[in-house]
């Protein structure tokens, strides 16, 4: 039978990534603290030591595995969204060693020198011209092809995290939204924007966004 009663909610726009990290990081951590609280205060026995630590240096172990695992996950958060956003540059498709080979390797024609200490030497927006220009090597040719594969891959990493514009599942968020509204008795609510077209690139980018 309709209503007519009327509800009032108020949304308040939040940095999906941000929101995300610390999500998860809960998550994560939520059983840990758990058992850490648990053990300060019931623990018994002689080697129980938990529970002799005073209340503050519990919260203070309670901040830094918090402090950490956000700061973790907030590189992925954040990392993965710029495929979508079509954000990304083409050697970030790529791991430092797996530049360092082929810069070594392609432009170079030498055997690669697999030290962190070389990746710095390696030019990055060279590199990117060269990949984006399509230079008649068959060697330019497969990197273009692994770089696009990882470009797909992560956008659906993204969609797995914050769900995909085609489908309801809301991705990682929908699946601990019962425990967000529970827990801090709120609602999240996500969305995919397009924005202008990336006339560098030839395509749409995108956003997603966040209450």
């Amino acid at each position: 039978m309709p209503s007519l009663d009327v509800h009032l909610a108020w949304a308040t726009p939040v940095k999906i990534e941000t929101l995300g990290a610390h999500l998860e990081a809960y998550v994560n951590l939520l059983p840990i603290i758990n058992t850490l609280r648990v053990c300060n205060r019931y623990g018994k026995g002689p080697k129980a030591a938990v529970t002799r630590l005073p209340p503050e240096l519990v919260d203070a172990i309670e901040q830094y595995l918090i402090t950490t695992e956000r700061l973790r996950l907030l590189e992925e958060w954040t990392s993965l969204p710029k495929c979508w956003y079509e954000e990304c540059e083409p050697h970030e498709h790529f791991t430092e060693q797996e530049l360092l080979e082929a810069w070594q390797t392609v432009v170079f024609d030498a055997v690669p020198v697999l030290t962190k200490a070389d990746y710095k030497l390696v030019d990055k927006r060279l590199f990117d011209e060269y990949l984006q220009t399509g230079l008649d090597q068959e060697e330019w040719y497969d990197l273009r092809d692994e770089a696009d594969d990882e470009h797909q891959d992560r956008q659906g990493q993204w969609f797995d995290k914050v769900g995909s514009p085609e489908r309801a599942w809301r991705g990682y968020l929908g699946d601990q939204a019962a425990l967000f509204r529970e827990h801090f008795g709120l609602d999240i609510w996500t969305s995919h924007v397009q924005r202008e077209k990336n006339l560098r690139r030839g395509k749409t980018q995108h956003s997603t966004v966040s209450y």
